[in-house]
């Protein structure tokens, strides 16, 4: 059986850390919430978040487009 028009392409159903090779960055910003909207427009997806994880820290977790986990700390001393 060959398909009449090719099935599109899934995401990995094992999550990064499955994978090999360093796969998942933390990086301290000051602007959390222009970090994602840079990512995203550059095509990296926000996963997780923003959320607050405690008085005045933020963290998001983006995808870049190679499937990379990137988290994103605002306000963590």
């Amino acid at each position: 059986m060959v398909p009449s028009r090719r099935p599109a392409s899934a995401e990995p159903a094992e999550p990064f850390f499955h994978l090999t090779g360093v796969r998942y960055l933390t990086m301290y910003v000051d602007d959390l919430d222009g970090i994602i909207e840079r990512g995203v427009a550059r095509g990296g997806r926000a996963r997780h978040g923003p959320m607050d994880v405690g008085p005045g820290v933020r963290v998001a977790v983006l995808q870049d487009p190679d499937g990379n986990a990137i988290e994103v700390v605002d306000g963590a001393p």
